[in-house]
């Protein structure tokens, strides 16, 4: 009995060792970043006229974290790649999110708020109809 519990104890101290040096493996090898780019394909940067920034997660109706940081990056994008508009989508952050970003310098005249979805579905759906109606100005 007291063999069988040896070769138990040998073979599960053998398993964790081999779990680790995976583990190790993937974590501090190339390997992850490679495979990341493999699933990723091909990165096109696209540019165009209109940003469209959804908005993330919320503190009692305000903008959390996430969203914050997806404002900063547009705001960053507004000025770099030359988008002439921006449209926020957010049911209860639309709003504040569009201060933010004017706040952060970016002409109010540039920001459009989609303020009745609640979802990213949602999200997806209420900005296609606000662009298709052409409810968003062209800018000249």
């Amino acid at each position: 009995m007291k063999n069988v519990w040896t070769r138990l104890w040998r073979a599960s101290v053998f398993v964790c060792a081999f779990v680790g040096l995976v583990f190790l493996l993937a974590t501090f090898s190339p390997f992850v970043r490679w495979y990341a780019r493999t699933l990723r394909g091909s990165w096109t940067d696209p540019r165009g006229d209109t940003l469209i920034v959804l908005g993330g997660s919320n503190i009692d109706g305000f903008p959390g974290p996430s969203t914050v940081l997806r404002c900063m990056n547009a705001v960053i994008a507004y000025r770099e790649r030359g988008f002439r508009k921006i449209v926020v989508s957010g049911y209860l952050v639309g709003p504040h999110m569009r201060n933010l970003l004017i706040a952060e310098g970016v002409p109010p005249e540039a920001v459009v708020a989609e303020e009745n979805s609640s979802s990213t579905r949602e999200n997806a759906v209420e900005v296609a109809r606000l662009l298709s109606a052409s409810r968003v100005p062209k800018c000249s």
